[in-house]
C-alpha cells in the first residue's frame, strides 16, 4: 500500500472525520428545507474537514475522489468563498482534473491561487494534454480518459454518470474525425431514440462544426446538391430512420456512435430490437467502427458483446462532476428525510429532518425551489400539462421580458390562443415533452437555460431520459413510475443526473415528493445510486433461459405469445422473430439464428415453415421488422390479387387516405394490433363497443390536412371542429380511457391540443408511417413503377410538393420549406424530378427579413452551404 493509500484508508477510519462529514450533510440539508442549523461547523472544523478531503482526492477509487469533492461543493453551500476555502478547492479540483469546476469557482472569487509547486505542474500538464481537440476548453480526468480511449480503440463501450458530458465528448472526438481524409465520401451516423433528440443534436453539430466539407442532416435521403457540394456527412437518426437510410444506397458509414445505448437491453422498450437490427445492418454492410455511450451502469461492455465485439475496450466512469444532494419531502405528512452519501458507495442512508414543511404539493416546489432553476418529473404527458398549471396559477405573475413575451405570442400563433402553455408562461412556469413542436420545445429550453429568464420552472416528461440536454439546479420526482410500471434504476439516475449544472454550480437536488399517497412508498430508488448490470438475453449463457426463444418461436409459428410480457416486449419478440426470419432467408449465419436454433426445442422446424408459408422478399422484410410476418404475407397476397393501381391507392391529388386507412385497418390487424397500450390508434373502447373503424376518419382527417403542409395550429382547429361535430371526446383519465360529450371549453381544447401533438408525431409519423411504408414496398415488388405513389414518404415530410421534400433533405424544417417555396421560390431551382439543384444563397439571404424565426433558420441552415466547385 503507498502512502496516498494509507493516508486515505486512515481518512475514512477516523471517527472525526465521518463525525464531521455527517455534521455537514446534516446543516447542508437544514438549510435546504429553510431552517439552518443553530449550530454549524467552526472554521477549524471545517478547516479539518478541508484537509480530510484533500488527502482524499489522491484516492485510488471514485468513492474517494467523489466524497472529495462533495466536501468541496457542500462547504461552498453554507460558507463564503474565502482564500482557505477557496485555495484547497483549486487544489482538490486540480487533483480531480475537474477544470469546469475550477472555472466557476474563478467565476466566484477571482483568480484562483497558485498551488505548490509541484501541483501546479500537474495542474499545467492537465491544461496542456487534456485539451478538446480545437483547443479552445479542457476535459476533465474522466472525460480525458474517455476521450483517449475512443481514439485508441475501433470497438468501444462507455457509460457514467450523466452529468459527464458524454454528448460534449462524443462531439468534440466526431470533430476530429471529420478533419481525417479517411472520412471523404463517407458517414458518420450518430444514432439516438428520439426526433427530440435528433433536433437537438442537429442543432449543436450546424452551430460547432464550421469545416465547409461536412454536411450534417436528419433525413434518410440525401438531396443531389448536397452530394455534390459536401464532401462527408454527419446525420442524427433513429433507428427507424438509419434501417431507411440502408435501404436507399446511400454514402457508406464509417462510424456508428450510439447514444442512450442501454436501450438495446430494454427488453420493455419495443423499440431495442429495431436497435439491435439498425445496428446489425449498418456493421454488417459497411464494417463500421463501433462507439456505444450509456448511463452509468458497472457492465457498458455488454453491448460490444451483443454485437460479436468480446474482449473489445469498455469503460464504466463512477466519478462525478456534480455532487448530488437527495431529499425526500412528503406534503401529506409534512416531514421531510435526507440521504447522506457514506464510503460504502452505491447506497444511501435516510435521516429525517425536524422541521415542519408545507402540507401541498405547490407548497413544496414553492419553498424549496425559489430563486432557482426547477425541472419537475410527472409521469406523461396529461398529468404534466395538469400539474404545471395547477401550480402556474398558485403563483403571481411574472414581469414580462421580450423573450418571453415573443415565446407567448408564437405559442398563441403557432399552436392555438388557449393553450395552457400560454398561462403557465405568464406564472414563470412551462411544460415539457417529446411530441411538442421543436420550435416551441427549443425556445422553452433556452429561456430556460438563460439565468436572467422569469422562467424557472418546467414540468417535464421522460423526454429527458432519452438525452435532451436540459439541467437544472433542483429536479422534483412526483412519483416513481414510468409509465404503468416502476423506474428502472438505469433510468431514474439518467433522469436525476441532470440535477445540478457543471460549469454553473457544484451540487444539485434531487427531492422525490408524492404527488398522492400511493407514490414513493418504496425508496429503493432513492437509496441506490449506481444501476445494477444490464442484461440481454441474446448474450445469456444460462442455457436454462429459453422463454424468449420459445415465445419467438410461436411468432414465427403465427401463434400467440404466452402471457406474461409487457406489450413493449411483445412487440420486441415479434421483431426478432422477423429478424431470425431474415437471417435465415438470406443464409446469413448470424449469432441471432445461431443462439435462436440452440435455445427454442422447435425452432429449426419453426423456420423451416415460416420459410415455406412466407413469400415476403428479404428487403421488404429488412425494411419493416416490426410488423409481423403473417401480416405482411396477407398484404402481398392482397396485392397480387387486386394489381389494378387504382385498386390500391387513392387518387393522390385528391388528398384523400381515408380508403387507404380502411386497407390498412383489415389487412394488419390494427383491431388487435393497435388497440393496446400507450396512445393506441385505436381507442380500446371503441373496439369493445364494435365501433373501431369509426377512429379512422379521425385519422383521415389529421393525415389529410398533414400531408397538404398544414401548420399544426390550424390542425387542431380542425381537431376541435371534428370533435364539434362528432359530439363527444376519448382521452385517458388516470390512466383509463374516459368518453365525454364533447364541450369547446379550455379543458377539452388542450386535451386536443395534446392528443393532435402526439397522434401527429407518434400516431401518424411513426405507427401508420411504417405501415404505409410496408404497404408499397410489397407494392413496388409486385407492381414496379406503378405502386407509386408512396404515401408514407408524404406523411414523413407532411406534404404533397417533392420540391418540399428535396428542401427538408437539405436541412431545412417543414414550415421553412413551405415558406421558401411561397415566397421566394426564385431564389432556388429544382431538377426535372423536382430534386434540389441550386440555391442562389446570397440573394436569398438579402431578401430574407431581419428577427422572423423562420427566415432565421433559413439563414443558419444556408450558411454551411459554400460555393464548391462541381466534382
Amino acid at each position: 500500500m503507498t502512502l496516498a493509500q494509507e493516508l486515505v484508508a486512515d481518512v475514512w477510519a477516523s471517527e472525526y472525520f465521518l463525525e464531521l462529514q455527517d455534521r455537514l450533510e446534516r446543516d447542508v440539508a437544514q438549510a435546504f428545507v429553510r431552517q439552518p442549523s443553530a449550530e454549524g461547523l467552526s472554521p477549524a472544523e471545517v478547516n479539518d474537514l478541508l484537509r480530510f478531503a484533500d488527502l482524499l482526492s489522491y484516492g485510488d477509487t471514485a468513492d474517494d475522489r467523489n466524497m472529495a469533492y462533495r466536501i468541496i461543493a457542500q462547504v461552498s453551500q453554507l460558507h463564503a468563498i474565502d482564500f482557505e476555502l477557496r485555495a484547497y478547492a483549486t487544489a482538490i479540483l486540480s487533483k480531480l482534473g475537474n477544470f469546469p469546476g475550477l472555472e466557476y469557482l474563478r467565476e466566484l472569487g477571482g483568480e484562483l491561487p497558485v498551488l505548490p509547486i509541484e501541483r501546479e505542474i500537474e495542474r499545467q500538464a492537465k491544461l496542456l494534454t487534456q485539451s478538446t481537440s480545437d483547443g479552445q476548453l479542457v476535459f476533465t480526468d474522466a472525460q480525458y480518459e474517455i476521450r483517449r480511449s475512443l481514439a485508441t480503440s475501433d470497438f468501444f463501450s462507455f457509460s457514467g454518470p450523466t452529468s459527464i458530458g458524454k454528448s460534449f465528448i462524443l462531439k468534440d472526438y466526431i470533430k476530429s474525425l471529420l478533419e481525417t481524409e479517411e472520412l471523404a465520401g463517407k458517414a458518420i451516423v450518430v444514432l439516438v431514440p428520439t426526433r427530440a433528440l435528433i433536433t437537438q443534436l442537429v442543432d449543436d453539430f450546424r452551430r460547432e462544426i464550421t469545416d465547409s466539407r461536412v454536411h450534417v442532416g436528419a433525413f434518410p435521403q440525401t438531396s443531389p446538391l448536397l452530394q455534390r457540394r459536401f464532401d462527408r456527412s454527419v446525420l442524427v437518426l433513429t433507428p427507424e430512420r438509419l434501417i431507411r437510410y440502408l435501404s436507399s444506397g446511400n454514402v457508406p458509414v464509417r462510424y456508428l456512435f450510439v447514444d442512450e445505448a442501454q436501450k438495446i437491453a430494454a427488453v420493455k422498450d419495443e423499440r431495442s430490437s429495431l436497435y439491435y437490427h439498425a445496428i446489425y445492418e449498418t456493421t454488417r454492410r459497411y464494417a463500421t467502427q463501433l462507439v456505444f455511450a450509456s448511463p452509468n451502469i458497472p457492465n457498458p461492455g455488454i453491448f460490444l458483446e451483443i454485437f460479436g465485439h468480446t474482449g473489445e475496450v469498455s469503460l464504466s466512469i463512477q466519478d462525478r462532476t456534480v455532487s448530488q444532494n437527495r431529499y425526500y419531502v412528503n406534503p401529506h405528512t409534512q416531514q421531510a428525510s435526507y440521504f447522506k452519501a457514506s464510503s460504502s458507495g452505491g447506497s444511501l442512508e435516510e435521516h429525517e429532518l425536524e422541521h415542519q414543511l408545507p402540507g401541498t404539493v405547490n407548497g413544496v416546489l414553492a419553498t424549496l425551489g425559489a430563486q432557482a432553476s426547477n425541472l419537475v418529473y410527472c409521469n406523461g404527458t396529461g398529468p404534466t400539462v395538469e400539474l404545471a398549471l395547477a401550480f402556474a396559477l398558485s403563483r403571481p405573475l411574472v414581469a414580462l421580458t421580450p423573450a418571453l413575451e415573443s415565446l407567448i405570442e408564437f405559442a398563441s400563433t403557432s399552436v392555438h390562443v388557449d393553450y395552457y402553455l400560454i398561462t403557465c408562461l405568464r406564472h414563470g412556469v412551462a411544460f415539457h415533452h417529446g411530441r411538442m413542436p421543436h420550435e416551441v420545445r427549443a425556445r422553452i429550453e433556452a429561456m430556460f437555460l438563460d439565468g436572467s429568464s422569469p422562467l424557472d420552472f418546467i414540468f417535464c416528461t421522460s423526454t429527458l431520459l432519452e438525452g435532451v440536454n436540459l439541467p437544472a439546479k433542483n429536479i422534483f420526482v412526483l412519483t416513481e413510475k414510468h409509465g404503468s410500471a416502476p423506474f428502472e434504476q438505469v433510468d431514474f439516475e439518467n433522469l436525476v443526473g441532470r440535477a445540478g449544472r457543471l460549469t454553473r454550480e457544484f451540487t444539485g437536488n434531487v427531492i422525490c415528493v408524492p404527488v398522492d399517497k400511493s407514490r414513493w412508498t418504496d425508496k429503493t430508488l432513492i437509496t441506490t445510486t449506481r444501476p445494477s448490470e444490464a442484461v440481454s438475453f441474446l448474450v445469456d449463457s444460462n442455457k436454462r433461459r429459453t422463454s424468449e426463444f420459445n415465445n419467438i418461436g410461436r411468432v414465427l409459428a403465427g401463434e400467440e405469445i404466452a402471457s406474461g410480457f409487457t406489450v413493449g416486449a411483445r412487440s420486441n419478440l415479434a421483431t426478432y422473430g422477423s429478424l431470425i426470419f431474415l437471417h435465415h432467408l438470406e443464409n446469413n449465419e448470424s449469432p441471432l439464428v445461431a443462439k435462436f436454433l440452440e435455445r427454442s426445442t422447435s425452432g429449426a422446424d419453426q423456420l423451416a415453415a415460416a420459410t415455406e408459408s412466407t413469400r415476403v422478399p428479404a428487403a421488404v422484410v429488412r425494411a419493416s421488422p416490426s410488423i409481423k410476418l403473417n401480416y405482411q404475407q396477407r398484404a402481398l397476397e392482397y396485392i397480387e390479387t387486386h394489381r389494378e393501381r387504382t385498386q390500391l391507392f387513392p387518387d393522390i391529388e385528391q388528398i384523400e387516405i381515408g380508403p387507404m386507412l380502411e386497407l390498412l385497418y383489415d389487412l394488419y390487424g390494427w383491431e388487435k394490433e393497435e388497440s393496446g397500450g400507450r396512445d393506441p390508434l385505436i381507442p380500446p373502447g371503441l373496439i369493445r363497443a364494435g365501433y373501431g373503424t369509426s377512429q379512422l376518419k379521425y385519422w383521415a382527417m389529421v393525415a389529410n390536412h398533414w400531408v397538404k403542409a398544414e401548420p399544426l395550429s390550424r390542425i387542431i382547429s380542425y381537431s376541435i371542429h371534428f370533435h364539434q361535430d362528432r359530439g363527444y371526446i376519448w382521452f385517458k383519465l388516470n390512466g383509463v380511457p374516459t368518453k365525454e360529450d364533447f364541450v369547446r371549453s379550455p379543458r377539452h381544447i388542450n386535451i386536443i391540443i395534446e392528443q393532435v401533438m402526439t397522434d401527429i408525431e407518434n400516431g401518424l409519423r411513426h405507427k401508420i408511417f411504417r405501415y404505409l411504408q410496408n404497404f408499397f414496398d410489397l407494392s413496388r415488388h409486385v407492381l414496379g413503377d406503378a405502386a407509386a405513389p408512396n404515401w408514407a414518404e408524404l406523411i414523413e415530410y407532411g406534404t404533397t410538393d417533392q420540391r418540399s421534400i428535396s428542401l427538408q433533405n437539405s436541412g431545412f424544417s417543414r414550415a421553412a420549406a413551405k415558406l421558401i417555396i411561397e415566397e421566394y421560390i426564385d431564389f432556388v431551382s429544382f431538377d426535372a424530378r423536382h430534386e434540389l439543384d441550386e440555391i442562389d444563397i446570397d440573394a436569398l439571404r438579402t431578401a430574407l427579413p431581419e428577427g422572423n424565426e423562420l427566415a432565421e433558420e433559413i439563414r443558419s441552415v444556408i450558411a454551411g452551404f459554400v460555393e464548391l466547385a462541381d466534382p
